[in-house]
């Protein structure tokens, strides 16, 4: 810590703790918005691999081709990984997406995916990767384009 000569001859000690408060807000804020997934399993190859870490942002704002977070409806042991293939009132699989739920496939040809349990609320959706790897082999996915 240095010092610095007061007003009246005495010495005022400029610390570290306020720069270092700010820091561990600015970390724990970072900590709430973002996070790392691990992938599980194999649907979402080749683009990602079995325990291949994602690092994702806090949000339930998604868009098609978007790699995304989510709370499974069919499982109960930490979030999945897929891609969204479509959002409300497209068709990805012959019915439309009803307003409030998204379409989400995995990369590789079978994979426990909406095509199995339907559309996914977007309240089960955790976040979206950072920067997500172009795929889009799943079905009906298409890579990201513009904010949907």
């Amino acid at each position: 810590m240095g010092t610095h000569g007061g007003r009246w001859g005495g010495s005022v000690r400029i610390g570290w703790a306020g720069p270092a408060v700010a820091v561990a807000a600015v970390l724990v804020a970072l900590r709430r918005r973002v996070f790392v997934v691990r992938v599980r399993g194999l649907s979402m190859s080749p683009t990602y691999g079995d325990g291949e870490r994602i690092v994702m942002v806090r949000s339930t704002r998604v868009r098609r081709g978007d790699v995304v977070a989510f709370r499974p409806p069919t499982q109960d042991d930490g979030p999945a990984v897929k891609r969204v293939a479509g959002l409300a009132g497209d068709a990805p699989a012959g019915e439309p997406v009803p307003a409030g739920h998204a379409f989400l496939v995995g990369d590789a040809g079978r994979s426990l995916d909406s095509g199995v349990y339907g559309p996914v609320a977007l309240d089960r959706v955790i976040g979206r990767a950072v920067r997500p790897r172009a795929g889009g082999g799943g079905r009906g996915a298409t890579p990201p384009s513009g904010r949907d």
